[in-house]
């Protein structure tokens, strides 16, 4: 009875924990962007004029700059999607997709396209991202709970920002580490109202991408919600669950958002030997939204999603 009362005081702050470290956002992020970010706005934007800037930012983003293969390509054409794909990951995140990982992800996509694999639907891949998170909470490591930790960079007042929004509030770095431990302990235990509890949260936010993505880029993906994600849209909505990247705008956007982003808050340029670490926008050391991505998006992770995707 004690330990469900204390998982019940605490639950909100766990919730906020665990959504931080697989990098969950919602689609208000870029809401709280620099650039918007102002206390009397002139005039609110009306809802059609929102969403017409969104499907912008989208098309110059995902839709753009990642080619989508369809039924009937070729095997070659099924591959140079697959690699625009890893490249728009990499350039955003610097996660790099392996060649091993490439031709299987192909191979899953060819098979969805041409009728002989299965498609992902909301709750598939939400059932699969919450597996994968669960069971790496409850396998981490001393060490690698610090690195979470320090992956995060900390606003003016030292603490960590929980969500890209900053929805969720902030922790220091201290409780950040406490209740990380504490997570995984209760994932050791096999306590079902974490697993229940992140995967509804988790369900939400692919369900929220399933929406925005199929009325935003039709032509891309205006046949998710009926028929599922293929393999290959079921991995970019998983990264974007992961690193709160929303997969807008370009590459020169998102450098032109880091300038305004730094001139709002009078932070100095990296120095020479920092610039590296800050070349990306997401992931780990992500000059828009960091995050410690590579400890829950890694191989194990895409293995479930090709297998989840895999032949019938």
């Amino acid at each position: 009875m004690r330990f469900i009362n204390s998982l019940g005081r605490t639950r909100f702050a766990l919730m906020a924990l665990i959504l931080a470290c697989v990098g969950l956002a919602g689609l208000g992020i870029w809401h709280s962007s620099a650039l918007q970010r102002t206390k009397h706005p002139i005039q609110k934007p009306s809802q059609n004029e929102m969403k017409a800037a969104a499907r912008a930012r989208l098309q110059r983003g995902v839709g753009s700059q990642v080619k989508l293969a369809a039924a009937g390509d070729s095997a070659e054409l099924v591959r140079a999607s697959v690699d625009s794909v890893a490249q728009f990951i990499f350039e955003r995140s610097n996660l790099n997709m392996s060649v091993e990982t490439k031709m299987r992800l192909a191979q899953a996509e060819e098979q969805a396209l041409n009728g002989n694999g299965s498609r992902l639907n909301v709750d598939k891949l939400a059932e699969s991202l919450t597996a994968s998170v669960t069971t790496r909470l409850a396998a981490l490591s001393d060490k690698e709970i610090e690195r979470a930790a320090n992956a995060f960079h900390e606003n003016a007042e030292g603490r960590i920002t929980m969500r890209a929004s900053g929805k969720l509030g902030t922790l220091t770095r201290a409780d950040f580490i406490r209740q990380a431990k504490a997570g995984r302990e209760w994932g050791r235990r096999g306590d079902a109202a974490i697993k229940t509890a992140l995967g509804s949260m988790i369900r939400q936010e692919v369900a929220d991408r399933f929406d925005n993505l199929a009325a935003s880029l039709p032509e891309q993906f205006g046949r998710v919600s009926q028929e599922g994600a293929t393999p290959v849209q079921a991995l970019l909505i998983a990264y974007s669950v992961a690193t709160d990247d929303p997969l807008e705008g370009s590459q020169s956007d998102l450098r032109n958002q880091l300038v305004e982003q730094r001139m709002f808050e009078r932070k100095s340029p990296p120095a020479q030997a920092e610039q590296r670490a800050w070349d990306k926008a997401f992931g780990v050391n992500g000059f828009i939204y960091s995050t410690p991505v590579d400890l829950f998006f890694d191989k194990t992770t895409l293995t479930q999603l090709l297998a989840e995707g895999g032949s019938k």
